[in-house]
């Protein structure tokens, strides 16, 4: 089962939503210890310095500052993995994770883990440097440059195209190179005209090359092409005999992250300074990434349905990729 959670972790790109911006050590919220009167439970968090990080940082500010109704530790870590790992040896007791990750941890022990609620919407895009892209369709028998070949970003990626009637390879080409960096600096000097990336990159190639230009929102063509289903890609995730054994801190929490999400979504300039303050990423990158970022809140049925989906299709295009098996019923956390 381990090799399992490996598997899944070294195909962890997920758009690059959750690839680390900073060093692997983490870096604490600075919360204070004592709780105080307002303050109850002592909840430990995982998060990682990414865009999704973005996520918690009105939570670490709040807390700090003893206006959350739990005390928060929140740790952000250079990349997924690690956080994952805190979570799964019981270091932490929620992690802020990709959500085939957070499968593949409950594949690794069945019932380990239970998805609390989601906090990214899928957010890729085409970049197109020609002035020629108007849709989706326009791809036709273009080359498209790409990252993440072998990770979820190809699999969404290919079955988009393929749910709109494009085939990869025969109607569209898709170059893949090694990493995201790599693909910004190929827009940026006209080696890839055409490109699909995801946040923070997308807003560095375009200000690296005046002609690039948003074409497609792939987050869009996912919901028109999934009957409605969001692509939820991030999400909070627990230890279940943490949620067994503190059912109000989780009520709490997700109340808390709530407000946390909703204003990372409504308060660009704030939400970027918080992002700087707490070393996920540089106030000026945040501000022009975070509202192209995908963050939103969704949890309950409309949540479950919506990865639940995901996690189908993305079992069918690698079943390692969530794990080797999709988690039942109970890996969705059902409100009270």
């Amino acid at each position: 089962m381990k090799k399992i959670l490996s598997l899944a972790l070294a195909a962890l790109l997920v758009l690059s939503v959750f690839a680390g911006c900073g060093d692997k050590k983490g870096t604490d919220s600075g919360s204070s210890s004592g709780a105080s009167s307002k303050q109850g439970a002592d909840v430990r968090i995982a998060g990682v310095k990414s865009p999704a990080g973005i996520s918690l940082a009105k939570l670490m500010k709040d807390s700090g500052d003893k206006k959350t109704a739990n005390q928060y530790t929140a740790t952000l870590y250079g990349d997924a993995a690690t956080a994952a790992e805190k979570l799964s040896a019981g270091e932490v007791d929620i992690a802020v994770l990709p959500t085939d990750v957070a499968a593949a941890l409950y594949a690794q022990n069945s019932g380990s883990v239970q998805l609390l609620a989601a906090n990214v919407l899928g957010a890729l895009t085409v970049v197109d440097t020609t002035g020629e892209i108007k849709n989706l369709y326009g791809l036709m028998g273009q080359t498209v440059y790409a990252a993440g070949q072998g990770t979820t970003s190809e699999y969404l990626l290919n079955y988009v195209l393929d749910h709109s009637g494009l085939t990869v390879g025969t109607d569209v080409r898709i170059e893949y190179v090694d990493s995201y960096d790599q693909l910004v600096d190929m827009v940026a000097d006209g080696r890839a005209p055409l490109a699909v990336m995801p946040e923070p990159y997308l807003s560095s190639a375009l200000a690296k090359n005046g002609s690039a230009k948003a074409a497609v929102d792939l987050g869009g063509e996912w919901d028109r092409v999934s009957d409605g289903k969001e692509l939820l890609l991030g999400a909070a995730v627990a230890r279940t005999d943490f949620v067994k054994e503190n059912g109000q801190a989780v009520k709490d929490f997700l109340q808390d992250f709530q407000n946390s999400v909703e204003f990372a979504a409504g308060n660009t300039e704030e939400t970027a300074a918080l992002a700087q303050k707490y070393d996920i990423m540089k106030a000026e990158i945040a501000e022009r990434a975070i509202p192209n970022l995908g963050i939103a809140y969704r949890d309950g049925e409309s949540m479950k349905a919506s990865v639940s989906s995901l996690l189908q299709i993305l079992f069918e295009a690698n079943a390692q990729s969530v794990g080797g098996s999709l988690p039942g019923d109970d890996f969705y956390y059902a409100k009270a």
